[in-house]
């Protein structure tokens, strides 16, 4: 296997991917379908407006710009090596106006910051979104990887905005909320999602990259947790989310009864956090900001 040991630096502040996603009514129906959003907002392709994406689709449109070539080559990642190493750390979205099928949409991915963690290199990239016909932004995103055991060769750059300082959800209001999964939910999300890499699916490829079995994604924890989130927070209103961000704290394996943990905070914003059954933390330090109705 090819062998590196430090990331570049040289394309730290520039944007380095662009991607047009079409959103068709199969991708939105497909997604929503694979984290249990069968609301009819997700699901009657009659309604009024047509069709809206789950706020969790934004992970369809970014997800593939991480593994892109061009991106993986302009921090000098050999693609051979890279499910050994990579972990996706954290992720915080804002968004602007719900998606919506029929779109077209345009993505710029830019390497914001890299900074040097004891266990790796963490690399940040901010992903813009935009309607392609009116030029409004959609959805931005703050991506966080880590390249466990790796160095970088030029630390800096912009930090992501800051998630909860706390890494659970304080007693007092808090509520819990039960994420249903199933063994076969990571191979329907892969499909669904078009999010692919064998230790999601196939036991031999998560062994040879260092783990004990098939994890789940934490994409598909993250949007199943933002679904929840809005079903409890925003009646259900896709719209009226405009922020979600958590930082990956745990792999989900077979086993993981996930349970979601929020509480409304004195400023408005809503804290979460996704537990396993283990007691470990799958998701840590999450905020959710959700429009008045």
């Amino acid at each position: 296997m090819p062998s590196i040991d430090r990331l570049r630096g040289d394309m730290l502040g520039r944007a380095v991917v662009r991607a047009t996603t079409i959103v068709t009514k199969r991708r939105v129906l497909a997604y929503a379908a694979s984290i249990g959003a069968v609301d009819d907002v997700y699901y009657d392709d009659l309604q009024p407006g047509g069709l809206i994406a789950t706020p969790g689709f934004i992970c369809a449109i970014e997800s593939p710009l991480l593994f892109d070539p061009v991106y993986l080559h302009a921090i000098g990642m050999v693609p051979e090596r890279l499910l050994s190493v990579w972990i996706h750390a954290f992720q915080d979205s804002v968004f602007h106006q719900p998606m919506r099928a029929g779109q077209t949409l345009e993505s710029v991915l830019s390497i914001v910051h890299m900074a040097q963690l004891p266990s790796g290199a963490l690399v940040t990239c901010h992903i813009a979104t935009n309607d392609a016909v009116t030029g409004q932004p959609v959805a931005e995103s703050w991506y966080g990887s880590l390249y466990r055991g790796l160095s970088v060769a030029a630390p800096g750059g912009q930090a992501a905005p800051r998630l909860r300082a706390h890494a659970g959800v304080d007693a007092g209001a808090i509520e819990h909320t039960p994420i249903a999964v199933t063994p076969g939910t990571g191979h329907l999300y892969t499909e669904c999602s078009g999010i692919w890499s064998p230790i999601h699916t196939e036991r031999a490829a998560a062994v040879a990259a260092g783990l004990d079995q098939i994890i789940l994604h934490g994409t598909w924890t993250w949007s199943a947790a933002c679904l929840a989130i809005t079903r409890s927070h925003a009646d259900g209103d896709p719209s009226r989310i405009k922020r979600f961000g958590g930082r990956f704290s745990g792999m989900v394996g077979s086993d993981p009864g996930l349970v979601l943990e929020h509480a409304r905070t004195d400023d408005g914003s809503i804290a979460f956090a996704v537990q396993q059954r283990s007691g470990q933390l799958a998701i840590s330090h999450g905020v959710a900001l959700v429009a008045p109705a």
